[in-house]
């Protein structure tokens, strides 16, 4: 099980995103190495629709990665607000796919945060 936590860079003023692995998981090695990896292939991209990894660190709790923090709803809220217009989902579903274009280009197949924009 995981989380992801809303919270303030001190240093450089800005909002980011904390993901943290929890329980079980953290105290598992299998869990923690493709959390790393899943880090490091992120670190490794550079694109608008997939989110910045600023650091990685491991608390007396588990492992977390510090991210960049995109405002706005996920997708799945968006969804359960009701049918998307046929415009909106098509921007979505080219911002999704040029992200994960991007990600399998470079070889990452693991787990990638997309970060499409819509109204």
């Amino acid at each position: 099980m995981g989380e992801v936590l809303l919270a303030t860079d001190t240093r450089l003023n800005r909002k980011v995103a904390i993901k943290r692995i929890l329980g079980q998981a953290a105290r598992s090695r299998t869990a923690v190495q493709r959390f790393l990896t899943e880090a490091q292939s992120i670190a490794a991209l550079n694109h608008p629709n997939i989110v910045q990894i600023y650091d990685y660190g491991r608390a007396a709790d588990g492992p977390f990665l510090i991210m960049e923090y995109v405002e706005g709803d996920s997708l799945l809220d968006r969804c359960r607000q009701g049918a998307l217009d046929a415009a909106v989902a098509v921007s979505i579903c080219g911002a999704l796919c040029d992200g994960l274009g991007k990600a399998h280009a470079a070889g990452s197949s693991t787990g990638i945060s997309s970060r499409p924009t819509f109204c």
